[in-house]
């Protein structure tokens, strides 16, 4: 079976839309609108991330994160393969 390795911060560069880091983070959910409930309930667990997002300009209504707001993620939660190993074994 062929592993689906996930992107590095390098290779997400440039503007990503929400949709497409919430499918990041919860590939384990099954739609797109379950992923980005996942994705709004983690950043809303969050208050200091959600400060730096929105000192950056993002707002709850945004639907592309910057490059800038994608490196706060990264920072913040680390590279979406890692978490999604943890993820798992935290089930």
């Amino acid at each position: 079976m062929m592993r689906h390795k996930s992107p590095t911060p390098e290779q997400l560069s440039g503007f990503l839309s929400v949709k497409a880091i919430a499918a990041l983070y919860f590939p384990c959910y099954l739609t797109s609108r379950s992923q980005m409930k996942a994705l709004q309930k983690k950043l809303n667990e969050n208050s200091t991330l959600i400060q730096r997002l929105n000192d950056t300009g993002f707002t709850v209504n945004s639907t592309w994160f910057t490059p800038q707001q994608v490196d706060l993620l990264f920072d913040e939660w680390g590279n979406p393969d890692y978490n999604i190993r943890k993820n798992r074994t935290d089930r």
